[in-house]
């Protein structure tokens, strides 16, 4: 695949009050006051940026002035500390002079893996902008590092390394890479800086003790996808399912292959059809033709958003019309809307992001309203901002120079919290990888809209 360019984000703040201009709103969101060139999907700035691809050489200056004009640098390299390092800082008393803490996400935000997942990097900027102006989390000031990767594993490697020694990240947050991320993880093991939050696909999630995730991932996402599926296909009376993965090399393809038909007759389903197809693939009749002359009811589709909307065309093209199962990173509008998706059901990795029934997903939706409004609340837009909300609660006690130990910590202290409700409950093991529940909550298409069939139920299998 064609290499992407690099994009360097970061987001620094200092405001307080609520008259800001718009430079400093930008700045607060991630967005540089210093150069024209935005990120592919960058969260919107309150004050209305647009956002656009970025080319070549384009690249945002490494620090933003914060709502006092003042410009700040990188912080020291993750792991090292300074003599007040010692101190424990807190959100009402962070030792003066109180470092950043300085972020990093590391994904692919472009490109056809890009659509799938970009919105939760929209959310991710929408939380730092909105923590900043409350003060910083434990009192300090988040300074966010971003780069896309263009699905490139050397260069996600290489800029995962150049994050931590050279710009002092001492954590990273929501490395959504399905293609690329595997190529960072013996580093990171190795360094010990911990990544918080995942899009709900990277099986390495729950093979390093150095990542965390606040949703389903790996084989848990698989089996957690076949009882959402099974479970809405007994409520409509269908039984039969055939699968399509990607044939591209994807780790998360091959894993949902090898492991989806074993989960599908686990929890009630007949597989009477497996095939596969490329996510470059134009036209999917062939696949549909299979899977229609199979008797299959209900579509389990391992692909990304555009390959939905052409398997729906291409089905309806021979007159076949099953349900198509919608995983949480592909609820777009574009789908949702699709003429050919109505009726399908949909698995969330979260509380589903369009209601609006608990204070967790209503902080969500108004803070995106508020820091990124021009972005859509998405399944992935929830995924980002799940993903900082638990380095909001892992982080609540700091070095007056932030450290990865500090993030660890947190992490590791946190027994069954399930960040209000948004996530499972969560609890990670030390120093050993952690296996999260089979939980799930379901969706359905109906009336162009993603809906609740239950009213927002979190589903544990197991117990």
């Amino acid at each position: 695949m064609r290499r992407l360019a690099l994009l360097l984000v970061v987001a620094l703040v200092g405001a307080c009050g609520t008259n800001m201009s718009r430079a400093q709103i930008r700045a607060a969101a991630g967005l540089s006051s210093a150069s024209s060139a935005k990120s592919a999907g960058a969260a919107e700035s309150a004050a209305g940026g647009d956002s656009a691809a970025t080319s070549g050489a384009d690249q945002l200056s490494d620090s933003t002035a914060g709502a006092t004009g003042q410009s700040v640098g990188a912080a020291p390299t993750a792991g090292t500390a300074t003599p007040t390092a010692t101190k424990r800082a807190t959100a009402s008393n962070c030792p003066a002079p109180c470092a950043p803490l300085v972020i990093g996400s590391v994904g692919t935000w472009s490109g056809l893996p890009g659509q799938n997942v970009v919105g939760g990097l929209d959310a991710l900027r929408a939380w730092v902008a909105a923590t900043n102006a409350k003060g910083g989390l434990a009192g300090h000031q988040i300074k966010l590092e971003v780069a896309d990767d263009g699905s490139d594993p050397s260069r996600h490697r290489a800029l995962v390394q150049e994050f931590v020694e050279q710009r002092g990240v001492v954590a990273f947050v929501y490395n959504a890479a399905v293609f690329s991320g595997f190529a960072s993880v013996d580093y990171l093991q190795q360094k010990r800086v911990p990544v918080v939050g995942g899009a709900g696909t990277d099986p390495w999630y729950t093979t390093s003790s150095m990542f965390f995730t606040q949703v389903i991932a790996g084989d848990v996402a698989i089996e957690a996808t076949s009882a959402s599926y099974a479970r809405s296909a007994k409520a409509m009376g269908m039984k039969r399912a055939g699968l399509v993965t990607c044939s591209d090399g994807v780790q998360v393809c091959q894993d949902t292959a090898r492991k989806a038909p074993g989960y599908l007759q686990k929890y009630g389903m007949e597989l009477a059809y497996n095939g596969q197809a490329s996510l470059a693939t134009p036209d999917f009749t062939s696949n549909c033709l299979a899977a229609r002359n199979a008797g299959v009811e209900l579509l389990y589709l391992a692909l990304d958003g555009n390959s939905y909307q052409r398997f729906g065309r291409s089905c309806a093209s021979i007159g076949y019309h099953p349900k198509f199962g919608i995983a949480q990173p592909v609820m777009l509008d574009e789908v949702a809307t699709d003429p050919n998706m109505q009726g399908s059901p949909g698995v969330s990795y979260t509380f589903p992001f369009f209601l609006n029934t608990t204070p967790a997903i209503a902080d969500f939706q108004r803070t995106m309203a508020q820091w990124a409004p021009r972005t859509k609340l998405t399944g992935s837009a929830i995924l980002g901002w799940s993903a900082a909300k638990l380095l909001e609660v892992a982080a609540t006690h700091l070095s007056a120079q932030p450290k990865s130990s500090d993030i660890l910590e947190g992490l590791w202290a946190l027994n069954g919290n399930d960040l209000g409700g948004l996530t499972a409950p969560l609890k990670f093991n030390r120093e050993k990888p952690t296996v999260p529940p089979v939980c799930y909550w379901q969706v359905v298409v109906t009336a162009q809209q993603f809906r609740s069939p239950d009213g927002g139920t979190r589903h544990c299998e197991g117990g």
